[in-house]
């Protein structure tokens, strides 16, 4: 039977209560099932412009081979081609990191011309929706979680020293009882976009369930809350709510950073209709398989 996948999805960004200027950067295409947070770096004026670029040149990407009106990709097309280490994705997924990979250039490229700007980059998270799948792509700090059957967990990878520190405890590389990180260098990041001409980005495939709850945020909150305070304000608040809700409880605890939040439910159901529908802020025209969702408010 047709499956359909309804999405209910809101998204804010707040300059937090200590900084002048906002460096974070957020988007929601309903279309393409596209969520997307960016965290700038690099002084005053570079980290903002770094964020921005990152979500212009991931969505300009996506939307240019993805759209409904969009001619048929060219399959030499560089995006789609495999790099020997992507061979386990789909299209959507290649695409995906591909986009990543643009934008990575993007910043280098513009860092390198302008004295100004020299250095700035971003952290980038993102999930593109594929049929009953989810493609999940990251690099730097800025997380990404799944909310489901009353449990929250982390489905990026955090890239600091602090959480590669940690991860090589876990595997057996260190000791565990090996020298304890120097505090200043426990959130330095181990990967950034646009800092390097190349750029290694995170993928992971997720299988979607009827009630996941998608948040993605930037550290100015997942710094102050841990997951598990997270997890009641998204399953007990429509998104919109959820985020503002979510800023609040950052800025309460000090808001020393830029807050930026996405809060995404999700909904997989067969269908047997092929009429529009609309319900409780969800909306979907169902097909063999369709992807859409609802951008309720922007903060």
């Amino acid at each position: 039977m047709p499956i359909a996948i309804y999405t209910h999805a809101s998204g804010t960004t707040d300059v937090g209560r200590r900084r002048d200027t906002n460096q974070d950067t957020f988007f929601i295409d309903e279309d393409l099932g596209l969520f997307l947070v960016a965290d700038g770096m690099g002084g005053r004026q570079g980290g903002g412009v770094a964020s921005k670029l990152v979500v212009q040149t991931i969505s300009s990407v996506l939307r240019r081979h993805l759209d409904h009106d969009a001619p048929a990709p060219d399959p030499n097309e560089p995006l789609l081609l495999s790099d020997g280490e992507d061979t386990h994705l789909a299209k959507r997924g290649r695409l995906l990191k591909g986009a990543f990979l643009a934008s990575n250039r993007a910043v280098f490229e513009k860092s390198t011309k302008h004295p100004a700007l020299r250095g700035m980059g971003s952290t980038a998270a993102a999930v593109l929706l594929d049929n009953d799948m989810l493609e999940v792509a990251n690099v730097g700090d800025s997380p990404i979680y799944l909310a489901r059957n009353g449990e929250i967990h982390l489905i990026s990878v955090v890239h600091t020293v602090e959480a590669e520190h940690a991860a090589k405890i876990a595997s057996g590389e260190l000791d565990p009882d090996s020298p304890p990180l120097d505090r200043r260098y426990r959130h330095v990041l181990t990967r950034a976009v646009g800092v390097a001409p190349t750029l290694k980005v995170q993928m992971r495939k997720v299988q979607i369930q009827d009630g996941d709850i998608l948040l993605l945020c930037s550290d100015g909150l997942s710094n102050k809350l841990d997951p598990d305070e997270m997890l009641p304000v998204v399953t007990q608040h429509e998104p919109a709510a959820a985020c503002r809700e979510l800023v609040d409880m950052a800025n309460e605890r000090g808001g020393e950073d830029n807050i930026c939040v996405i809060v995404v439910r999700l909904r997989a159901m067969e269908t047997e209709t092929h009429e529009e529908e609309e319900d409780d802020g969800f909306r979907v025209k169902p097909s063999i398989f369709t992807i859409m969702g609802r951008l309720l408010g922007k903060g």
